[in-house]
């Protein structure tokens, strides 16, 4: 006997109508597997396109200020820098720092009023580093707004007790990750030089000094940067490290703060050094004043 023949009459067949059912059915899952699975909704990504700075001159890029005399002249020159790396590269702070303290009788384009202005900008896509771009540094010949990428750090330890260089642990440490909403970008600034200045008059008490630096940001970045100081920098605000500036403000208002220049308090030593002064948030849309108030500044070496 064959063994087809063997095979086939061990076969045992279902009775027809079963028959007939069985095959629809294998039909239709042959069907079904062969059916176009879903196609996922379409979602709006932000381009994660960035641009080497190599390649755009080692990080010194052109831009032309059409008033140095202007903050927003400033700040619009360097966001079409930073446009010119990534195309989605949004603004949460520019901090702004006095060549010489600027005085409540500076008048418009008085070389007193000369400033440096450094952009942070958000990288899409990156959550661990963000990119500066800073102006003002060249004197008279402020044609380029010089790019890095900076790294989001942790934070030193600051015991101040010697001073000593950066270990190369220190250096190698991985940045940390900081989450999107922790950069609100900056809609609304209106403000200039001239309305700043105005508000100084105002407020002349606080300013004898002159002021050494401002910050244009949003107030919930504001109140970051407190809690999370930069280096071993650690400033205490109206005598209480407790405090707590621009309570009850809405996270994405845009806020411009005032730093006077600090006055030393103790002496210097190898730990480190202390200044104190006066400060004033403004609106960042009417120059109307927020809040003011006294801090310290102490520096201390790593250790």
């Amino acid at each position: 006997m064959s063994l087809f023949r063997t095979w086939s009459s061990n076969l045992r067949l279902p009775p027809a109508p079963c028959l007939g059912a069985a095959i629809v059915l294998m039909i239709f899952q042959l069907l079904a597997g062969c059916a176009t699975p879903p196609v996922a909704a379409p979602t709006t990504a932000t381009s994660c396109a960035f641009t080497a700075l190599g390649d755009l001159g080692g990080g010194a890029i052109p831009v032309s200020v059409s008033d140095d005399n202007s903050l927003l002249s400033a700040a619009q020159a360097i966001d079409a820098a930073a446009s010119r790396i990534n195309s989605d590269a949004q603004p949460f702070a520019y901090q702004v720092r006095f060549r010489r303290p600027l005085k409540i009788n500076a008048e418009r384009g008085d070389r007193a009023a000369a400033f440096e202005m450094t952009g942070l900008f958000e990288r899409p896509c990156v959550s661990t580093e963000y990119l500066t771009l800073g102006w003002g540094y060249a004197g008279r010949s402020n044609d380029r707004a010089y790019a890095a990428i900076v790294p989001v750090s942790a934070g030193q330890a600051c015991t101040g007790t010697m001073m000593v260089l950066p270990s190369s642990a220190d250096a190698l440490t991985p940045p940390v990750p900081e989450p999107a909403e922790n950069r609100p970008v900056i809609a609304g600034w209106m403000v200039d030089l001239p309305q700043i200045m105005r508000a100084m008059r105002r407020n002349k008490n606080l300013f004898s000094n002159g002021v050494e630096s401002l910050q244009v940001t949003t107030a919930k970045r504001l109140r970051i940067d407190d809690r999370h100081p930069a280096g071993c920098t650690r400033m205490v605000y109206n005598r209480s490290s407790h405090y707590r500036r621009i309570k009850g403000i809405n996270d994405t208002q845009p806020v411009i703060e005032l730093v006077e220049s600090g006055k030393p308090v103790g002496k210097s030593n190898l730990a480190g050094y202390c200044t104190a002064g006066h400060y004033l948030i403004l609106d960042a849309g009417t120059a109307t004043a927020i809040e003011h108030g006294r801090y310290q500044r102490c520096e201390a070496f790593a250790a």
